[in-house]
């Protein structure tokens, strides 16, 4: 750990010795290729496009399938490979006006209970045991 900081000191040391030997139009043209090339990196980088990445908007699970929501796309996204939050697909879903999924009617106990109540008095008050240990 020394050895590679007294190496890097050394090297920074010789750097400006070299500087202070050069010509002020040897440094000169040194600046002018630096402006250069920053110019010209400035040029690729995109200074339109800040923050993350565009979401594509127009996949058609959604459209397909009208009864899914917003979990069920957002799953079925990430199962195909898109890094995308379900946050994400909720505000684009509700940005084209697409309605959550239906809620499914959940019986209450009652109701199941109404339903149920003939097979559910066969199978437990109305069996006989054979001699041969099986239930009728």
């Amino acid at each position: 750990m020394c050895v590679r900081l007294l190496y890097l000191n050394m090297v920074r040391v010789l750097g400006w010795l070299v500087l202070l030997c050069r010509s002020q139009a040897s440094k000169d043209a040194e600046i002018m290729v630096l402006r250069h090339e920053v110019a010209i990196l400035r040029r690729w980088t995109y200074p339109d496009r800040p923050g993350r990445p565009r979401t594509s908007q127009g996949h058609p699970l959604a459209r397909e399938n009208p009864a899914w929501g917003y979990r069920r796309v957002h799953g079925e996204l990430c199962r195909l490979g898109h890094r995308i939050s379900a946050a994400t697909v909720r505000r684009i879903l509700r940005a084209r006006r697409y309605r959550p999924a239906p809620r499914r009617m959940d019986m209450s106990w009652r109701a199941f209970l109404r339903r149920q109540a003939d097979g559910l008095l066969a199978c437990d008050f109305f069996h006989v045991d054979t001699i041969f240990l099986r239930r009728l």
